[in-house]
């Protein structure tokens, strides 16, 4: 018998305008998310870690920002999906490896991004874990989604 396989293409993370830094501009990046090729009949969930990084200019301690991570296609943060065409592929994404800590906007259920931690004043970082759960029967295809990530000092 053939695997269903589906590729995950990893999250496409977008921005919301931020907050302006002390008379500066902050730019954000995320890299990482890519989850390969999923398998339905593999017993374990595929996983991901990606990096949000923000670095404001000038380097000014405009204070410590806020992080909202936004539901994606699915409207439901503690039910996300990424699509290929009509097929759906349930996955979440983690404030920790363990994968308790569902990153979200703060409600129900959900934890905005912790303070981070860095010595370098104007420069963030947090690091992002995505997961996959176990025997989803999707067809083969190429799967996403789009994030909106809201940052506010």
């Amino acid at each position: 018998m053939r695997p269903l396989i589906a590729r995950g293409l990893a999250l496409a993370l977008c921005t919301a305008p931020t907050a302006a830094a002390a008379q500066g501009a902050c730019l954000v990046e995320m890299t990482g998310l890519d989850f390969g090729v999923y398998s339905g009949l593999s017993p374990a969930a595929d996983t991901a870690i990606g990096r949000l990084s923000v670095r404001c200019l000038p380097a000014s301690d405009a204070g410590t920002p806020q992080v909202r991570v936004g539901a994606g296609q699915s409207g439901r943060h503690l039910d996300r999906m990424m699509t290929s065409g009509t097929a759906q592929l349930r996955y979440n994404l983690y404030l920790d490896p363990a994968h308790r800590l569902i990153a979200g906007d703060g409600s129900t259920g959900t934890s905005l991004l912790p303070a981070p931690r860095t010595r370098a004043i104007g420069r963030y970082a947090w690091p992002l874990f995505g997961a996959i759960p176990a025997g989803q029967r999707v067809p083969a295809g190429v799967y996403g989604d789009t994030i909106l990530i809201e940052i506010a000092f």
